[in-house]
């Protein structure tokens, strides 16, 4: 995904590798959404991270691109030309799992 179709709106809260964002993704390719801009989770790694947490963040984006099921949520995009990477998913509309959760 070109960094120019990413919008990053506001911080959500602490990811496992990062910071994680709401954003807009727009989204020409996608036929799909039947729209031309997406609201979207972008998963940052730290800005400090060691070249090994670098390459798990993507191994994560790698795997995530192959889940194709109505329960889990799907990859949007990675943006990995410049820095900061990002990693682009849908965004949840309840908040995280774990909020989620324990609000129940």
């Amino acid at each position: 995904v070109a960094r120019d179709n990413v919008v990053i709106l506001r911080k959500l809260g602490q990811g496992s590798f990062g910071m994680v964002y709401e954003g807009l993704l727009y989204v020409t390719q996608f036929i799909y959404f039947n729209q031309p801009e997406v609201k979207c989770a972008i998963k940052t790694v730290n800005e400090k991270a060691i070249v090994k947490e670098q390459m798990e963040f993507l191994t994560e984006a790698s795997v995530m691109k192959e889940f194709n099921a109505n329960h889990v949520l799907k990859l949007l995009g990675v943006v990995s030309k410049a820095q900061p990477t990002l990693v682009i998913m849908e965004l949840m509309a309840n908040g995280d799992l774990k909020s989620y959760l324990y609000a129940l």
